[in-house]
């Protein structure tokens, strides 16, 4: 008000807002625009005043004001590096948070990210690049160098503001600290790292010891058989086969080992060559019937229509795979007592129903294996039960 009469003692112009008061005690805000009337000889004659209401307008206005504010509260809070730009990329608001890491961030010319990346005009260029894409955010991961030669491993992260200038935009800018992220998973690295050489080692070691192993045993293995074909009283050749089986379960243990560690080592190559499924499955049977027998056991096979002459693959490895499934079928199918019904397994083989491959299904009249062991049976040296290995034997590497 002072203003106002000051500026209409002085026989001037005046324009601005004020606040009025109406009858009814009613607060509103008038634009007030005054000009002096004067007549030809200049004398004043009177002013004009065209005022308007503009209480609306001025509380938007304040509203604008408050959010601002508000908005500017909470990036000052932020423990995050925040700062916005305007439409040209100019740098406009910052958080304290922002200007202590602008302290301390140390350029360099080329090499590591460091103050160019971070230049507010060079990422709202890349912002306009990546919504010309359809990209509404724009999110990189960087290194940060700083004084003292420390360096910082960040993701900054950039956004629209949903005010248009002139069909620009202005940014927000956000930088995600993740230094500790980044040393746990350099850590988990190294750790993963440190466990598969000691893998390795121990893979070389199993197949190592396998090898030398395997060599005297072969020797034990061969002199006993020779021995059994030479004049040997009951107890003596009883005795002698007892080393010969001995030695074959052993060189057996030896070769599962051997393999354990070769597919642990990612060394298990297979043999491909032409061969004849139902030719294996006898193969397998053949050299399971004594076993079968000897364990009360009615070992039967079957080959299902369908199933090919010939195949490609390594027949080796297939008939291992067979030998442990049908071995363990007679294994625990075998009666534990005289008089016990004696055991059956029954053994098909033919083709998938798509014909890619081979269905080998083994069927008996065992002990079984309730849900729990069924989830456990693939996990090497693990067993249906503690005592499964005194009662059958084996190790828990067949299958």
């Amino acid at each position: 008000m002072a203003a106002l009469r000051a500026a209409l003692q002085a026989g001037q112009g005046f324009r601005g807002e004020l606040l009025n008061r109406g009858k009814t005690g009613r607060e509103y805000w008038l634009e007030l625009d005054i000009q002096p009337l004067r007549a030809a000889d200049g004398e004043l004659q009177g002013f004009m005043a065209i005022e308007s209401d503009i209480t609306e307008r001025h509380e938007a206005t304040q509203a604008v004001q408050r959010s601002l504010a508000l908005f500017d509260a909470l990036v000052q809070a932020l423990p995050l590096p925040v700062f916005t730009t305007d439409a040209q990329g100019q740098a406009q608001r910052q958080n304290r948070a922002w200007v202590e890491l602008q302290q301390q961030i140390e350029a360099q010319a080329g090499g590591e990210l460091a103050l160019p990346s971070l230049d507010a005009a060079s990422l709202h260029l890349e912002m306009l690049q990546a919504q010309a894409s359809g990209q509404s955010q724009w999110r990189r991961e960087l290194q940060v160098s700083l004084k003292g030669g420390g360096r910082l491993d960040a993701i900054v992260s950039l956004a629209l503001l949903p005010v248009a200038e002139q069909g620009a935009q202005g940014l927000v800018v956000a930088l995600f600290d993740i230094n500790d992220q980044k040393s746990a998973q350099r850590h988990l690295e190294e750790a993963r790292a440190a466990a598969e050489s000691a893998n390795r080692a121990k893979s070389a070691f199993l197949a190592t010891m396998s090898h030398e192993i395997r060599t005297p045993m072969n020797g034990v293995l061969g002199m006993s058989e020779l021995l059994l074909h030479t004049a040997l009283d009951a107890e003596q050749g009883q005795l002698t086969q007892t080393i010969v089986e001995s030695a074959r379960g052993l060189l057996a243990l030896i070769d599962d080992i051997l393999d354990f560690s070769k597919i642990e080592a990612s060394r298990l190559l297979l043999d491909e060559q032409v061969f004849a499924p139902a030719d294996v499955l006898d193969h397998v049977c053949d050299s399971l019937t004594a076993l079968a027998v000897g364990k009360r056991v009615l070992l039967s096979a079957e080959c299902l229509p369908g199933l090919p002459d010939a195949l490609l693959g390594d027949a080796a490895r297939l008939r291992q795979v067979f030998i442990n499934l049908v071995g363990n079928a007679i294994k625990f199918s075998a009666p534990s007592r005289p008089g016990q019904q004696r055991g059956r397994v029954q053994v098909q083989i033919g083709p998938l129903d798509d014909g890619s491959g081979l269905r080998l299904s083994v069927q008996d009249n065992g002990v079984g294996m309730d849900e729990a062991t069924q989830q456990a049976l693939f996990e090497p040296f693990v067993q249906g039960q503690a005592d499964t290995s005194r009662r059958f034997g084996g190790t828990g590497l067949g299958l």
